[in-house]
């Protein structure tokens, strides 16, 4: 199944046009050309990575890497052009992040995809 899903072309075309940045948020501009009737976007910003210090327990000195955490999620119609918001966290250690922006039909199948390194 993964192999005919990487060849199959996507039936829309989603490019990210444009972010912008305000304090504690980004307004992600985007284009939608091909099959999007009826279908929603969404949009989820990911942070690259975070590494916690375990303070107690057994494991206790160690750390706890984890990559690509969604923090994150709006849904909304998809339509030819608009712009979708995200909140940005306020933790000291969230840096580097990227947006995905995924058109889904509404019986769960994606459609199209677009990907961006931001922050």
């Amino acid at each position: 199944a993964v192999a005919d899903a990487k060849t199959t072309a996507p039936t829309a075309c989603i490019t990210i046009v444009g972010i912008i940045q305000e304090a504690g948020s980004i307004h992600v501009q985007y284009n939608i050309d091909g099959a999007y009737k009826d279908a929603s976007l969404q949009a989820v910003l990911l942070q690259k990575q975070v590494v916690t210090q375990i303070q107690a327990g057994e494991n206790k000195g160690l750390s706890l890497t984890n990559y690509h955490i969604a923090r994150d999620l709006k849904t909304a119609p998809a339509t030819a052009k608009g712009t979708i918001q995200l909140q940005i966290p306020t933790a000291d250690n969230a840096t580097a992040f990227s947006v995905v922006l995924l058109v889904q039909q509404a019986d769960g199948k994606i459609v199209g995809m677009a990907q961006k390194q931001i922050l």
